[in-house]
């Protein structure tokens, strides 16, 4: 890739590959077996299976605050299914959790789509369209900072 072709690149491209490699990694390590899907697979960032086999997918949304810029903000994602065999993983990264220790919030699928419905119906209305701009607060989804976040996940 020519180096001009790498600079017009917007940091949220980084910022996302990075965020789901980190998941990838934290995943394995834990001893969960996980593949990208190749090809534009939406709102499916990681297919997973558990130690004990269960199978469930992985959205990843990541967080990495430019230079002079807020720290905590919102995360962006598209309204959430009703799928039972989701997770959304957020990954937050920014000074104090370096890229060493990126913040990991997990929720639920139906945590997320309750996330993205409360801010929706309270700052947008019925009236506007559902569309891929929406979705939920930095201070909403770090509601589910918990001590091991990865307990969250199937065994």
């Amino acid at each position: 890739m020519e180096m001009a072709k790498q600079a017009e690149r917007k940091p949220n491209y980084f910022s996302q590959w990075a965020g789901q490699f980190f998941v990838a990694a934290e995943l394995t390590r834990r001893e969960y077996t996980m593949a990208f899907p190749l090809g534009n697979v939406k709102q499916k960032d990681l297919l997973v299976e558990s130690p004990k086999g269960t199978p469930f997918q992985i959205e990843v949304k990541t967080l990495r605050p430019q230079p002079n810029k807020q720290k905590r903000n919102f995360w962006l994602y598209s309204r959430p299914t009703q799928e039972e065999s989701k997770f959304y993983i957020f990954v937050h990264i920014d000074e104090t959790h370096t890229l060493e220790h990126p913040r990991f919030y997990i929720l639920k699928n139906d945590e997320a789509l309750k996330e993205w419905d409360d801010y929706y119906n309270s700052h947008n209305g019925p009236s506007r369209p559902r569309d891929k701009f929406w979705g939920a607060p930095f201070r909403e989804i770090e509601k589910y900072d918990k001590q091991d976040p990865w307990k969250r996940l199937p065994e």
